[in-house]
């Protein structure tokens, strides 16, 4: 089970005028990914985004990210096989 709350809600709570597609990507620019994904235990939501590109492209997922043996997202980890 997730631990982490959702940061978009934090987000939203601390700037009303956040929207995830005009700044997600600015956001990532920042984010050291690998050092936020890299305990297996949290992070689940994105990690399993970060899974569904890796498939997406075509990609076998790895230990980076803990993509191949962290927790996935129990919501939305099903969406994996549909692709």
């Amino acid at each position: 089970m997730e631990t982490i709350r959702h940061p978009k809600g934090e987000l939203k709570q601390i700037y009303s005028g956040f929207n995830e597609k005009e700044h997600g990507g600015r956001i990532l620019d920042r984010l050291d990914v690998e050092k936020v994904l890299s305990n297996p235990n949290t992070c689940a939501s994105l990690r399993t985004l970060f899974a569904w590109c890796l498939k997406a492209l075509g990609q076998i997922p790895t230990d980076k990210y803990q993509l191949s043996s962290g927790e996935l997202s129990k919501i939305t980890k099903a969406q994996l096989d549909n692709i």
